[in-house]
């Protein structure tokens, strides 16, 4: 599951360099006056950063069940920061993907690589494996929970 999740957010980022500009949530402000380009490439680094610095931690079970909260919550953020990326990149010309591509492309590479590294060494242990494979799951249940609660007070509003 691990090794899915890599691979994913990997395939993510690599998809980001070469078609556009990348992903990322900045938590203190999920939604920034104006949304612009460089503050979502920033965004988009910053928290493949925080996904690689929480992977760092793990070395052990213990510190394994400690980061997963963290991981989740980062997930999360992840897949809000994709659908983010779309309308922020769709947005975009051609030419303007291209050099923002370019402006970014040696920290994203950076940042990525860590991260990647980070996973696969996470991979190759299976107790580390075993306590992290259904952060994704649970990522999205809470998304899912998330989802319904949003519907519930879209309904409340529509019934006053």
């Amino acid at each position: 599951m691990l090794r899915r999740l890599t691979v994913g957010v990997f395939a993510l980022a690599l998809a980001f360099l070469v078609a556009g500009p990348g992903f990322a949530d900045d938590k203190a402000d999920p939604k920034p006056e104006k949304d612009t380009p460089d503050q979502f490439m920033k965004d988009a680094i910053k928290l493949v950063g925080e996904l690689a610095d929480n992977l760092e931690k793990v070395k052990d079970k213990a510190s394994a069940e400690k980061a997963k909260p963290k991981l989740v919550d980062l997930l999360r953020r992840l897949k809000k920061l994709d659908e983010r990326g779309r309308k922020v990149i769709s947005a975009l010309p051609k030419e303007e993907q291209q050099a923002l591509q370019k402006k970014y492309k040696d920290d994203l590479e950076k940042v990525s690589r860590r991260f990647a590294a980070e996973g696969a060494r996470i991979g190759k242990d299976p107790d580390l494996q075993a306590v992290l494979k259904d952060i994704e799951k649970e990522a999205s249940k809470d998304e899912k929970k998330d989802d319904k609660k949003d519907e519930k007070k879209e309904e409340k509003k529509d019934d006053k």
